[in-house]
């Protein structure tokens, strides 16, 4: 005996995780990651769905109430790595002319 699923009921699967979930779902039930994007939102940092109320991220665990400006906030540690790496167009500082009178001891012409 064959049971037919009507046509607008047809279940779909989870973008995660693949298990078979209802079209209407918000969550998915095994993976239990957000699906809806009416209530989940992705997280800047790490790009997984989370609650668009969510003030700290349940993945990545990072702060999300942090203003979004281009700007770090004040007191922010400083990067140890440049956030865009020189490229060959980038502007290089010449490096220091040797002192005068180093210049003059190891001169050549002086010797005895």
């Amino acid at each position: 005996m064959l049971i037919s699923i009507p046509s607008d009921r047809r279940d779909s699967k989870c973008p995660n995780c693949a298990g078979v979930i209802q079209p209407e779902a918000i969550m998915c039930r095994f993976c239990k990651r957000g699906i809806s994007t009416e209530h989940f939102r992705k997280c800047r940092f790490c790009g997984e769905m989370i609650r668009k109320a969510a003030i700290k991220c349940c993945f990545c665990l990072k702060d999300l109430t942090e203003p979004r400006s281009g700007h770090p906030p004040e007191g922010a540690p400083v990067p140890r790595r440049p956030l865009h790496p020189l490229g060959a167009g980038a502007v290089t500082l010449p490096l220091p002319e040797p002192e005068e009178q180093d210049a003059i001891s190891h001169d050549p012409s002086k010797e005895d």
